[in-house]
């Protein structure tokens, strides 16, 4: 997660009309790693413009940023949505008298789907919201206890879509995966006694190998066969350099 609290920084090359926004280079990447790695020398065709609530961005601690199909950044903030189509940011937040508003002020995770064009799915604290850009409504999916099927849990933390399609919800209470025809969850979640299921509750990534598993990550790590069902799990053993250093896993990334 990017918690970039003074603002949101972009870097452009030759100093290039920030309407073009395919050319943007968003730098989350770069500023995870700048204290891990040495520091390379910067063309002096390169500079940086902050963006921030001066602008229009609805908040300054943004948390995720995602670019969609169509060439439009979407910032999650700690207080709405926002559209930047660069120029002007478009706003989308929670309003408790409007029931298609979002369903909570701070945004999580943000997702294109792969099948239903112009269809955003985004992820906040409060639940999961399915965005049709063409009604400019918000359709909510929650955690509820009396409706097998629902969400596992409010807190959204990971949306992950397979090769086939199919979306991956991760919670602070288990991982989910959406049936689109029923409209309902399968969830997997922590069990004790359970020895094939999750090990843990929060998961925050999730991925897909060449085989079609998925691999999960959050307070453990652990990888679902999808054929069967099972889950098998890698833990930390300390004494042992060629397995987990630490359980607490944040991101996964697949190299190619």
């Amino acid at each position: 997660m990017l918690n970039w609290i003074c603002g949101l920084s972009i870097c452009r090359e030759d100093r290039l009309s920030i309407v073009s926004i395919p050319r943007l280079l968003l730098l989350g990447l770069m500023l995870c790693f700048v204290n891990a790695m040495p520091l390379f020398s910067q063309p002096s065709n390169v500079s940086f413009e902050r963006i921030s609530m001066a602008d229009g961005l609805s908040n300054d601690e943004v948390y995720c940023v995602y670019q969609d199909s169509k060439g439009f950044i979407w910032f999650g903030t700690q207080d709405g949505l926002n559209r930047y189509d660069g120029y002007n940011f478009k706003v989308y937040r929670h309003d408790p008298a409007d029931p298609f508003s979002l369903s909570d002020y701070a945004i999580n995770v943000i997702r294109e789907d792969p099948v239903r064009s112009g269809m955003l799915w985004i992820g906040s604290r409060e639940g999961l919201n399915r965005f049709d850009r063409e009604k400019e409504s918000f359709t909510h999916f929650h955690h509820d206890p009396e409706r097998p099927g629902s969400l596992s849990n409010n807190r959204v933390r990971e949306i992950y879509f397979t090769s086939d399609s199919v979306l991956w919800v991760g919670t602070d209470d288990g991982l989910n995966k959406f049936d689109r025809k029923k409209e309902t969850f399968t969830q997997y979640t922590y069990d004790p006694n359970d020895q094939d299921g999750l090990s843990f509750k929060q998961v925050s990534t999730c991925i897909e190998d060449k085989y079609g598993n998925l691999w999960i990550g959050g307070r453990s790590l652990a990888i679902l066969d999808r054929e069967s069902g099972r889950i098998s799990h890698f833990r930390q053993v300390s004494r042992d350099p060629y397995l987990l250093r630490n359980d607490r896993v944040r991101k996964l990334y697949r190299g190619y």
